[in-house]
């Protein structure tokens, strides 16, 4: 079977995404088989997760995800801005406003301009109580771990996944050595993500991001930080945020206590693969 793709990037991080209207026999096949093929840097064409884009009974867009270990996984909000370009550039959704439909539910996005989309996140949360973080009244204290003897705080915030927030004057030895040594101390809350923040201005910051498994979620890492700077009073609620050759911009809504992503996706190049799916054997 010959799948024609798409190859966009947002947020740092690139995706292969499929039209299924085009092509629906891809639905029908083992699809996280061709996820763990196609996305192998080495031996397919290369990616951080292969994206199926079909229609709801409504008629609006909807995505499916999948990770190169071939597991189904909820789309990074990368992915969700790169399917609401493709979306809109393709029909899926004749608004510039329109709801993107996923399996954990449904993410509102507009289309900004040719560049880029604006997921609404929603409220932050506090990881534990899933109670809804505000910067008053109830703006939660920062936590702490022990480090070599050492105490470092940290702000938690929850957008889907949790995220340790760090704040540093130095991002230049802040990386995968420091937030595995992070992760493995006994008071870290397991499955949490951790980013390392350094604050330019009130305006700007710089993150980098740290997953267990696979490639961060950056934009949400960013929402995350600037709740996290707001709430220590680092930052404005409207914030650019540098992370991997990517600025996003990040919109904390006092009134309606509403985070706003802003993203840049991007095309990269179109292509085919041809995917021979390995037939079972029978007993």
């Amino acid at each position: 079977m010959e799948i024609e793709f798409l190859k966009l990037m947002g947020c740092g991080s690139d995706l292969l995404l499929v039209d299924c209207r085009k092509q629906p026999s891809v639905q029908a096949a083992s699809v996280g088989v061709l996820a763990s093929k196609i996305l192998d840097r080495r031996n397919g064409v290369g990616a951080d997760l292969l994206v199926l884009l079909s229609l709801t009974p409504e008629g609006g867009p909807a995505l499916r995800t999948w990770d190169p270990r071939g597991e189904e996984t909820d789309p990074s909000s990368g992915a969700l801005a790169c399917a609401a370009r493709y979306g809109f550039d393709a029909g899926f959704a004749r608004r510039e406003g329109f709801p993107l439909e996923q399996r954990s539910g449904t993410v509102q996005a507009r289309i900004i301009d040719s560049v880029h989309s604006r997921l609404t996140l929603g409220p932050p949360l506090a990881p534990d109580t899933l109670e809804t973080i505000r910067e008053i009244p109830n703006a939660p204290s920062p936590r702490t771990i022990t480090l070599e003897g050492k105490l470092l705080p940290y702000v938690a915030v929850r957008f889907g996944q949790s995220y340790g927030v760090f704040f540093t004057s130095d991002l230049a030895f802040h990386g995968s050595a420091m937030a595995s040594k992070i992760a493995a101390q006994d008071d870290f809350p397991p499955e949490t993500q951790i980013g390392f923040v350094r604050i330019d201005s009130r305006e700007a910051l710089r993150l980098k991001a740290w997953q267990r498994c696979g490639a961060p979620d950056r934009g949400r890492h960013a929402a995350a930080a600037v709740v996290a700077a707001v709430l220590q009073g680092f930052s404005d609620r409207e914030v650019f945020v540098h992370v991997l050759r990517s600025r996003l911009f990040v919109q904390w809504t006092e009134e309606s206590n509403v985070v706003h992503l802003t993203v840049p996706a991007t095309y990269i190049f179109t292509g085919t693969y041809d995917y021979v799916e390995e037939k079972q054997q029978s007993d």
